[in-house]
């Protein structure tokens, strides 16, 4: 018997099984695929919830530490007690498993080298924490670049080094280097900006470098 649909396709032929078949077969891998989806993203934010309680246990637990040293630190006014110092180590390894907020202004910088025609270059600068890295606008035909512009980086390791490197951008080959600077993430002070030049350093001693970039640093322990 002929038996069709109201397009005219014939249901029993095998080539329309086989397509029926292929096409609910799909249908299923991609009901499979969408379940796994929404397991993932549930394990995923039942993941950062958990990893938010704790930041705002430590949050906490620093802030008790801190209240208890003061009231130590204000007993005895010339030397603080063992117990203050105690208290001084206990938050120092709280602060270092605590998530921190990292705010880097790039101000400008001055007296680059300059490896372009005129003297000049056409610089810009990349920064980089750990794996997050950022970069500035390119500027052109200038020693002096003013680039006044911000980034945020998260810090969950206080060992990570905070490091900016100057290039100057080159249209027939690779970029040149005009110098860098290294900043310990543990040496910047929380809460307490750090505004300065910062004298530019080579890749290696005896390197050709020159001049000064300046920036704006804030290190703040991320508050929930």
């Amino acid at each position: 018997m002929y038996n069709s649909n109201h397009s005219g396709v014939d249901m029993n032929d095998p080539m329309w099984a086989s397509k029926e078949a292929e096409f609910r077969a799909r249908e299923m891998e991609w009901q499979r695929k969408e379940e796994e989806r929404q397991r993932l993203e549930a394990e995923w934010r039942r993941q950062q919830e958990q990893q938010r309680q704790e930041q705002i246990e430590l949050q906490r637990e620093l802030q008790r530490l801190r209240e208890e040293q003061a009231k130590l630190v204000a007993q005895v006014q010339t030397q603080p007690p063992p117990e203050a110092q105690r208290l001084q180590e206990e938050i120092s390894r709280l602060k270092d498993r605590l998530v921190g907020q990292l705010k880097v202004f790039v101000c400008e910088a001055r007296d680059l080298r300059g490896l372009g025609i005129g003297g000049k270059s056409d610089p810009y600068a990349v920064i980089t924490l750990d794996k997050q890295k950022e970069k500035t606008t390119q500027l052109k035909k200038t020693n002096n670049p003013k680039w006044n512009q911000e980034y945020e980086f998260y810090v969950a390791d206080q060992s990570w080094m905070l490091t900016i490197t100057i290039f100057d951008h080159s249209k027939l080959g690779a970029d040149e280097f005009l110098g860098k600077i290294d900043i310990p993430v543990r040496e910047l002070e929380e809460g307490r900006p750090l505004n300065r030049w910062f004298t530019l350093q080579a890749k290696k001693p005896g390197g050709k470098v020159s001049g000064e970039i300046k920036l704006s640093l804030l290190y703040q322990i991320a508050m929930q």
